[in-house]
């Protein structure tokens, strides 16, 4: 695929030469590519035989050529053959800027052949000067650990502590965007990072309104973490797709899924995943059940109750990496029959994860003990621990023998965990 270094067409010259009058940018924003085997003049408008145009995919200057310029097309494999001689640069308004040519003509084999390929191409520009000249780089698919690096700015640690190159220096959303635009490569990425997603918010909870309407809606500036590595807003999502509409007498249950799974899917439909509302009346299992948890990719955000009214109900859940509760509740036991005396401890939790990890232990005791406060039978015996996303509830019994009640007293140490 050898080419010389491009020629700037007249068009291309005259174009930049009035941005630098008037201070403005040229923005260079898709490459092209033709068939035909004439060698550039510059007075070219066009490509011969046009057989493929896309958007800029990847951009750098060459280490030590700070005036060349290179610009890349990647060709997903499922584009059809086509054979190219020609390339062009082309600008916003549509003016090819500059244009190269192979010294042979080069395929780009599609799903017709046995030769099926991605291929990116590229053209080098010389600049004069680079000042008023920007590069819209798309996202593109077919990102590998080899080629990753030609499609960022990556920064040098000087350059990463200067915040005047912020705007140019790969963050973690740009990481994303051209991640997850490859769902294979990503899903090679992220397979082994295994963090669940975390709310941002004070309480770890998505804030849902409500129009008293029938429509509910999730509200904006509320962020969250992916595999505890990429951002997303509420504000990506526009107002229709984080709106959600209930019918009455229902349950159902609001979830987020992650860019490329799930009802998220094609990943270049739904960049910033989808909100999703499912109806949970007649679920099997019930919806209470952990089947229904947050998953990496997968989050639970509220449930919704509606009655016959249509007016809603909502629990809001909590989603973080790691989910934990501990406390130390005291209840004072009642009187069950047959001298026996029960505390019962219960806390609400609402988590998006049902607690897998668990302890609790406590008594139910005399704080006046004496010949006639014995224990007749047993002694502190858990017994009715009932755990799920939405709380907890633990009980001590002790058969106490001749005894008062305002005697007793019980507690509880708790402890949970969601993995």
């Amino acid at each position: 695929m050898a080419q010389q270094y491009s020629v700037v067409t007249s068009a291309g010259r005259n174009k930049l030469a009035e941005k630098i009058a008037n201070n403005a940018t040229i923005a260079l924003t898709e490459i092209a590519l033709g068939s035909g085997a004439a060698y550039p003049s510059g007075g070219e408008t066009e490509l011969e035989t046009e057989v493929h145009r896309g958007l800029i995919t990847g951009s750098g200057v060459y280490q030590g050529q700070p005036d060349a310029v290179f610009f890349d097309l990647y060709i997903d494999a499922n584009v059809a053959t086509f054979h190219a001689q020609q390339i062009g640069l082309f600008d916003e308004d549509g003016i090819l800027y500059a244009i190269s040519r192979f010294d042979a003509p080069v395929p780009k084999f599609g799903p017709a052949s046995d030769s099926i390929s991605d291929q990116t191409f590229r053209i080098v520009v010389k600049f004069s000067d680079i000042e008023n000249v920007v590069v819209n780089v798309n996202p593109v698919a077919g990102l590998t650990a080899d080629n990753l690096p030609n499609f960022l700015p990556w920064a040098s640690d000087p350059e990463f502590n200067n915040k005047a190159t912020e705007g140019r220096i790969a963050h973690p959303k740009q990481i994303h965007t051209l991640l997850a635009i490859h769902s294979a490569f990503m899903a090679d990425i992220l397979k082994n990072n295994l963090v669940f997603p975390e709310i941002e918010t004070a309480d770890a909870k998505l804030a849902i309104g409500d129009n008293n309407d029938g429509t509910l809606f999730i509200g904006g500036a509320q962020t969250w973490l992916w595999r505890g590595m990429f951002r997303f807003s509420t504000d990506d999502i526009n107002l229709a797709g984080r709106t959600v509409t209930t019918v009455a007498n229902k349950t159902y249950h609001v979830r987020w899924h992650a860019p490329g799974t799930g009802t998220a899917a094609p990943i270049e439909t739904y960049p910033n995943g989808r909100i999703e509302l499912v109806d949970m009346t007649a679920a099997a299992p019930p919806e209470g059940d952990s089947s229904y948890d947050t998953t990496y990719d997968n989050m639970l955000v509220a449930r919704i109750v509606t009655d016959g009214a249509n007016a809603s109900t909502i629990t809001t859940f909590i989603n973080r990496a790691s989910l934990s509760f501990s406390s130390f509740l005291s209840v004072g036991p009642g009187y069950i029959g047959n001298s026996a005396f029960r505390s019962v401890f219960t806390a609400t939790l609402n988590w998006a994860r049902t607690p897998k990890v668990w302890n609790f232990s406590g008594a139910v005791y005399s704080n006046s003990p004496g010949s006639n406060t014995f224990v007749h039978g047993g002694a502190n015996i858990p017994n009715g621990i009932s755990i799920s996303r939405y709380g907890w509830t633990a009980m001590f019994t002790t058969d106490f023998f001749n005894t008062n009640v305002s005697a007793l007293n019980g507690y509880c140490i708790a402890g949970l965990k969601g993995e």
